[in-house]
């Protein structure tokens, strides 16, 4: 192979073997450094390839978990960012708890998102009451 053909696309190593020379530098055991492919060609078992992190999950490459819920809250709309996010999930307090914690909201998006939430969730028709009767007081 001629030095013309060769891949000199950069690579991210690791040093698996004692240690490694390139461009002057020595390099040892666990370093990590970057080389041209070819190079990572021709030094097999002194040097591996580095496995690219994964990305963070984000709205766009989250996967669906099945439970029919938009989990970034954004309700398949664009530009979630009026979103209301449900903390704690209604489902995980008793309908008295819900009752007493709900007593002092004094906003309607809120109670109908803490709704949305508990329909998803439990559906629990005392907690839905609960939640109804607090939302036509404040709407009178």
């Amino acid at each position: 192979m001629s030095d013309d053909s060769r891949n000199t696309d950069p690579v991210r190593v690791q040093v698996v073997g004692r240690q490694f020379r390139h461009d002057g530098e020595e390099y040892h055991t666990g370093d990590e450094l970057e080389v041209p492919e070819w190079v990572l060609d021709g030094y097999p078992g002194r040097i591996e390839p580095v496995a690219e992190p994964e990305p963070e999950p984000t709205a766009e490459t989250e996967p669906d978990d099945g439970d029919g819920v938009d989990d970034d809250g954004a309700d398949g709309e664009e530009g979630g960012e009026d979103e209301i996010v449900v903390d704690p999930d209604p489902s995980d307090l008793s309908v008295e708890e819900l009752s007493e914690r709900i007593a002092d909201v004094d906003d309607v998006e809120l109670l109908a998102a803490i709704q949305d939430a508990e329909e998803e969730g439990e559906d629990r028709t005392t907690a839905i009451d609960a939640l109804e009767k607090r939302i036509a007081e404040l709407e009178g």
